[in-house]
């Protein structure tokens, strides 16, 4: 039986209808902004006015932002740091999940303790920075990557995963002579795809947005990450990305401005994460629910 409304939820779907709306359009509306202001004539854009559309396209400011080696450098470092982190990051995390999943594990409580102590409690900056330096990492490549290597985090909803594979599939095969390894690879991974697929898509957006450890540990120019760089374009420190000849002359002959120069790299740096994510949403939320699972 369908309950007929009262005119108490009429009024609440209105309300919510209408607060949704307008909190969507506050939020979208900065990012469509920013997307025509890069399409849009640099020159023109000066002249304000621009809300709605683009008045006089043009992919000038794009053209510009990847004839600058830094930008081209910098895409190229966070794609590699993404990749390489997401990868190492959630296979190390699923491994150690599995084998945190043993209850035969000696020393198991002794284990997840030491792991979500620093959850909770933090060495600090100045301590994370001295053991970063003192393992030869600073300015290198793998200071992106090493210190991700295993997530607590990942490793806890994953264990929470895994915990709801019957133990009885792990039995059949070490009956059949597999061993650890051999079982965790061929089928505790081709199982767990959903919870795994979850966990490396939170490894890749969290390695695309970073940019602090690129400020803190590196000072070469040729690690820095493309939301470093954006940063440094938006503080405008040193005429960062627009030093180069090219860029030179196309400001001389206002081509472009560093203002359509910022919006075009904030879009070439926020299209990625805002054409895949239609594509993943399922799996966060699935993510979400499985970490909420009690163990």
């Amino acid at each position: 039986m369908i309950r007929e409304r009262s005119a108490g939820d009429v009024v609440f779907n209105v309300a919510n209808t209408v607060f949704l709306a307008i909190t969507s359009i506050v939020t979208i509306y900065p990012l469509y902004y920013v997307f025509i202001y890069s399409l849009n004539n640099a020159q023109d854009s000066v002249l304000g006015g621009l809300y709605l559309y683009v008045r006089s396209f043009t992919f000038q400011n794009y053209t510009a932002l990847f004839r600058s080696s830094e930008v081209v450098n910098a895409y190229a470092i966070t794609a590699a740091r993404t990749v390489i982190g997401m990868i190492a990051n959630t296979f190390l995390s699923a491994l150690f999940a599995y084998g945190m999943q043993k209850k035969r594990l000696i020393g198991r409580k002794l284990y997840h303790a030491i792991a979500i102590i620093p959850m909770f409690f933090s060495g600090g900056l100045i301590p994370t920075y001295l053991l970063i330096r003192g393992l030869g990492l600073t300015n290198s490549f793998l200071v992106y990557v090493v210190p991700t290597l295993v997530g607590i985090w990942y490793m806890i909803v994953t264990k929470a995963y895994l915990n709801t594979i019957p133990a009885s599939i792990e039995e059949s095969a070490r009956m059949d002579g597999a061993n650890e390894l051999v079982i965790f690879v061929r089928i505790i991974v081709p199982m767990a795809v959903p919870i795994l697929a979850c966990v490396a898509l939170w490894n890749a957006i969290a390695h695309w947005n970073a940019w602090f450890d690129a400020y803190i540990y590196t000072s070469r120019d040729s690690l820095q990450t493309i939301q470093l760089l954006i940063r440094k374009m938006i503080r405008r420190e040193a005429g960062t990305a627009f030093n180069q000849p090219m860029m030179v002359e196309m400001l001389k002959l206002r081509q472009v401005t560093p203002r359509s120069m910022q919006a075009a790299a904030t879009v070439v740096t926020i299209a990625p994460i805002l054409v895949v994510y239609p594509f993943i949403q399922r799996y966060f939320i699935k993510g979400i629910v499985l970490g909420a699972v009690k163990e």
